[in-house]
């Protein structure tokens, strides 16, 4: 048993110890705020129904795919639109930047920076941190966020048409299936062409090889004049740029004859090169413009085919035919996101692009090209075109 000086001292060094630790943790705050601004928590609840949705459709797949958790993954499933969805973010008062650190829903909750960019994907986590006012309500201007490159893949799960399939497989990456190639001003009926890859918010990666169906007139469809070949190209877009580098071959291939070519010469794109820089202006009410302005080239190629019973596509002996244009592009999309055009220039030629939706999931695609009045096209070249396919969007 002590005696009352022992615990007098003891109590005294309690006490000393305790605002020891104190100055402690006083100094250390005083100089990381120093250092690296001070620091708050921010709350507020997402209530623009565009942004909650996804951002909600993004947390159910982070569940099922990454937590596998089916249970949490099926409630968000029949969600309420009273619930709030909550936002915690970390402020840093001098240079007024967040960082985000939870998202809850519920009951469920997502915590960690780390976590929520890779559930969210850059372009929304940024979108949710960098909002320039500390409102309640958070609104979103669609238009304009896919219009300065919002996600290359539909903020819609599955996209089906007969020239382009998207079907989401995680919250940031798309399986994507394309036949033609817009980028060269080539319909999908002339390009004998298909491309099927994977897509992420930054690139996309893709495999080429022919496209069979289009060989013969079907209804007022002409027989294609382009033929197909295997390669694969790679598409980017980050911040304001983007371009394609595309590569396919056709020499001392076997058995495309009847299939894929012509005999006795095959034509078909070797070469795709494009850089593009874009920049977006809101139209109000109506929604965004984005504008385009770049340059590409690509290169068409004209292999011989020896006679049967081999039909191998040997190196020709007329040269390739090299293409180098400026490229001009002028895209709108709607406020309310159910209209999408376009138009661009390239190769002396106009391709206008149109998706407006109809009802329920239902869209109609549409495209044109203007060739004729501007130059005569090329033998292996589409003339003038108007083609429309329905759209389905969920």
């Amino acid at each position: 048993m002590g005696t009352v000086d022992d615990v007098d001292i003891f109590t005294a060094n309690l006490f000393l110890m305790k605002y020891a630790a104190l100055y402690i943790v006083v100094g250390v705050t005083f100089f990381a705020g120093v250092a690296h601004g001070t620091t708050q928590t921010s709350e507020w609840v997402i209530k623009d129904a565009k942004l909650r949705s996804e951002t909600l459709e993004a947390m159910k797949e982070y569940l099922q795919f990454v937590r596998h958790d089916s249970v949490g993954a099926a409630f968000l499933t029949y969600q309420s639109q009273e619930e709030d969805l909550v936002v915690t973010a970390l402020e840093n008062t001098d240079d007024n930047t967040r960082q985000l650190i939870s998202i809850q829903y519920d009951t469920i909750l997502i915590a960690s920076t780390d976590k929520l960019r890779a559930m969210l994907g850059e372009d929304i986590y940024n979108f949710i941190a960098g909002r320039s006012s500390y409102a309640y309500d958070l609104n979103r201007t669609a238009p304009e966020e896919r219009l300065c490159g919002y996600l290359w893949q539909n903020p819609e799960r599955i996209t089906l048409a007969l020239d382009d399939q998207e079907a989401r497989i995680s919250p940031t990456y798309t399986i994507v299936d394309e036949i033609g190639n817009s980028s060269v001003q080539m319909p999908w009926w002339e390009y004998g062409m298909f491309r099927v890859g994977v897509a992420n918010t930054y690139f996309k990666l893709l495999f080429q090889g022919p496209f069979s169906p289009g060989l013969q007139r079907v209804w007022f469809v002409d027989k294609r004049l382009m033929d197909g070949a295997f390669g694969g190209s790679l598409e980017f877009n980050v911040e304001d740029w983007s371009g394609e580098i595309a590569f396919a071959t056709m020499s001392k291939q076997t058995s495309l004859y009847g299939a894929f070519i012509y005999p006795p010469i095959a034509n078909y794109v070797s070469f795709i090169g494009q850089l593009v820089y874009s920049f977006a202006e809101p139209v109000e009410p109506l929604g965004a413009v984005q504008l385009s302005f770049g340059g590409g080239m690509h290169v068409v190629k004209h292999d011989s085919i020896t006679p049967p019973p081999g039909w191998l596509a040997i190196d020709a002996a007329n040269p390739s035919t090299t293409i180098i244009s400026p490229i001009v592009k002028i895209s709108f999309v709607s406020t309310h996101d159910d209209a999408e055009l376009s138009a661009q220039y390239y190769n002396t030629s106009i391709l206008f692009q149109v998706k407006l939706h109809i009802a329920g999931p239902f869209w109609i695609s549409g495209s044109a090209l203007k060739i004729s009045g501007l130059r005569i096209p090329q033998p292996y070249e589409p003339g003038d075109f108007l083609f429309v396919t329905p759209m389905l969007r969920w």
